[in-house]
């Protein structure tokens, strides 16, 4: 209440029912502060940005930062596992992405209707985990509030699905190797209700993409059952439609290097199994034998 008093935050208010948690954002004075104390800010004009947000925006941002507390406090205290915050992803990249105004977005090029499309994909949260021996799983996050059209006929126009192919597409085109030397990632997308979670998933199987991971790229969740979950034990739904945890991807990071593939998956036949303990890389089997690759996807690289 005092930071209010002396302008260093502000309350902001917008339409809502019954009682509801207040928000509080950064003032003028505040930002001035945090300036004086080393953070960089573009401009200190934080009192009028905050006005100017309505309350779409501010719910949006809310249920980003609710998920990134739910990560940190889902892997505090673990000796298996460590939360990777953005900005060390960001320290942690090529100089030319520590450059760039935006290093999260992503730029792929996209064929369609025998027209090549620019398309940059920004995402709400990126993260990664860290495990004890130096390898790490790292993630972006669309928080989707059921605002954008799933589809459109003109491809042109903004859609969930020409998000989803432009994260298709710049995994084919290998831009995560590129912009933070990720040899793989995921995209969770939490959304509003089964519905649509349904129709994204159906689009999505519908899109080919080359060298892309297709629809395993992708694990779903709806925002009310993951508000009431830990993120790591919550049941998301993989593009395929299967159930998955990310709590496998830990678990299965966190075995010993000299012990994985010990186990292989069930759909995996013997002849597959063969193969793989001969040494064959996930790359080279997935090159003559593409419709097997979702089926050990979470094999480590």
């Amino acid at each position: 209440m005092r930071a209010m008093s002396i302008g260093r935050a502000q309350l902001d208010y917008y339409p809502t029912s019954g009682s509801a948690p207040m928000v509080y954002a950064l003032g003028d004075l505040g930002a001035q502060l945090l300036s004086e104390r080393g953070a960089a800010f573009a401009h200190c004009e934080w009192s009028r940005k905050n006005g100017e947000a309505g309350r779409p925006f501010i719910e949006h941002q809310l249920e980003i930062v609710e998920l990134h507390i739910a990560l940190e406090r889902s892997t505090r205290g673990r000796s298996d596992v460590r939360l990777i915050p953005p900005e060390e992803i960001i320290a942690s990249s090529p100089e030319c992405t520590r450059k760039n105004r935006n290093p999260f977005a992503l730029r792929a090029t996209i064929s369609q209707s025998e027209r090549a499309h620019d398309i940059a994909v920004v995402p709400d949260l990126v993260f990664g985990f860290m495990f004890p021996d130096g390898s790490r799983r790292c993630f972006m996050v669309e928080i989707d509030r059921g605002t954008m059209p799933i589809s459109r006929s003109d491809f042109r126009q903004t859609s969930f699905e020409r998000k989803m192919h432009a994260y298709l597409a710049a995994y084919g085109q290998g831009q995560h190797m590129k912009q933070f030397g990720w040899k793989t990632f995921r995209v969770l997308v939490v959304t509003t209700d089964q519905q649509r979670a349904r129709s994204m998933i159906e689009r999505l199987q519908q899109l080919n993409v080359p060298q892309s991971p297709g629809p395993s790229l992708f694990f779903f969740a709806l925002a009310g059952e993951l508000q009431r979950s830990d993120p790591l034990a919550h049941n998301w739904q993989d593009g395929g439609g299967r159930a998955t945890r990310l709590n496998k991807v830990v678990d299965q990071a966190s075995v010993p290097r000299a012990n994985r593939g010990s186990t292989l998956p069930r759909s995996l036949d013997r002849r597959t199994a063969a193969i793989l303990r001969c040494g064959w890389s996930r790359e080279c089997f997935a090159r003559s034998a593409g419709s097997l690759l979702d089926a050990f996807d979470d094999v480590d690289r």
